[in-house]
């Protein structure tokens, strides 16, 4: 039978953990080729899938060859090394 104190200091005991990061200034982004479907026909395109977007994005010529629109909207981009620039 334990005492209470010998709990107390196997619970306090310490642990080991290893911890793995990488450190680099590049994202690594997984791409698929997919293919969309418009009124129009159909295309196979190669799609950037970043998991923590809000937003998806078409670039407006596969837009126009499917015979889809949709809004535009400004897209606001920001670089560390620069200003910030926008694209119509």
């Amino acid at each position: 039978m334990t005492s209470e104190s010998e709990r107390c200091h196997d619970e306090a005991a310490p642990e080991t953990a290893t911890v793995n990061t990488i450190s680099t200034p590049k994202a690594i982004l997984k791409m698929l080729k997919v293919e969309i479907y418009g009124p129009a026909e159909s295309k196979q395109v190669l799609a950037l899938l970043d998991e923590g977007s809000t937003v998806t994005l078409l670039d407006e010529n596969v837009a126009s060859s499917i015979g889809i629109q949709g809004p535009r909207e400004i897209l606001n981009r920001n670089y560390r090394r620069r200003a910030n620039a926008k694209t119509p």
